[in-house]
């Protein structure tokens, strides 16, 4: 393997993951200043607090896990460390799939105007049980994940000497299990999200026709929330899609620290980042507060710079 490239990759990932926690701080930081001030948050400003907190803790397991890969490879070899590292990644990550589907399917509420007595119902009630969902979902994450997950995991070869340039040893995972696992955690979610924007680019489409015809109460700033809502839901399921596709690649073929699984793990630790800057660009306060903070940093650096060359 060629070390520079493999140098270059682990300063990379490190910028990339101080940006997603620059990033998702300052989403979590809005949020609660919001509460801090005495308002409640919307559904949906909720959920974006809950998946900035989760894409933290993320990072924060990922950079202790390099960290700890770099200084103490051999730790790795550790069936009781594995399945720690495992467990809480998935637990994690399995609880962003269904904030993500929770956080589609109240855009799907709040913006369709189908007249189905079903849909009627979801648009009364959704709104109330979004703030009790999650932990529903947290919960659901933690016990499948506890009780699963261990038996995916077998007790990996000590004989093998981690290096460099010899890779890193194959994990002794049950593939089909883990699969099976994956795809069962993943998809639940992944349907909601996926008929929630099927619902909400049906009704997004019924809302230009109805422009076109010129009927009463349907207008453009209307039609600004769709898109909105819409290329929000589509980014979140494409990056939810890429990163179970990541997650399947990497089971089946056995893990080497070779160029191309740098690569695909890049693009897995990648994903809060991702989704953090898919938040900001949905939701105009975010962005108008990130337009404000990044301006007055600015002329702070500013300040300082002229201050020092005088």
């Amino acid at each position: 393997m060629n070390i520079p490239l493999w140098l270059s990759f682990t300063l990379f990932a490190f910028l990339e993951n101080l940006v997603g926690i620059i990033l998702n701080t300052f989403i979590v930081v809005v949020n609660i200043n919001i509460l801090r001030i005495g308002n409640e948050l919307n559904p949906s400003a909720l959920l974006h607090l809950l998946m900035g907190v989760i894409n933290i803790f993320v990072m924060t397991v990922i950079i202790i896990q390099g960290l700890a890969f770099l200084v103490f490879s051999q730790f790795f070899f550790i069936k009781g460390v594995q399945e720690f590292f495992l467990t809480l990644i998935t637990v994690l990550m399995y609880f962003q799939y269904w904030l993500i589907a929770w956080l589609c399917l109240f855009y799907f509420s709040s913006t369709t105007t189908f007249s189905h007595k079903f849909i009627v119902w979801l648009k009364r009630h959704i709104p109330r049980l979004l703030p009790y969902l999650p932990l529903v979902s947290a919960a659901l994450s933690f016990a499948v994940s506890i009780l699963f997950i261990p038996e995916g995991i077998t007790q990996p070869q000590p004989s093998v000497n981690v290096t460099l340039d010899s890779g890193f040893p194959d994990y002794t995972l049950n593939t089909v299990y883990m699969m099976l696992f994956t795809f069962l955690c993943c998809w639940p979610p992944f349907i909601i999200s996926l008929v929630s924007a099927g619902f909400t680019a049906s009704s997004l489409i019924t809302h230009i026709r109805n422009m076109k015809r010129g009927v009463l109460g349907f207008t453009r700033p209307q039609l600004k929330i769709y898109i909105n809502a819409l290329r929000t839901m589509t980014l979140l399921i494409l990056l939810s899609v890429s990163y179970y596709l990541m997650v399947i690649w990497c089971l089946a073929i056995p893990y080497r620290l070779d160029d191309l699984h740098l690569l695909n793990g890049f693009f897995g630790v990648s994903f809060p980042t991702i989704e953090a800057a898919i938040i900001i660009q949905s939701n105009s306060k975010l962005r108008k507060t990130l337009r404000s903070w990044s301006s007055s940093t600015c002329r702070r650096i500013r300040k300082v710079t002229l201050g020092c060359v005088r």
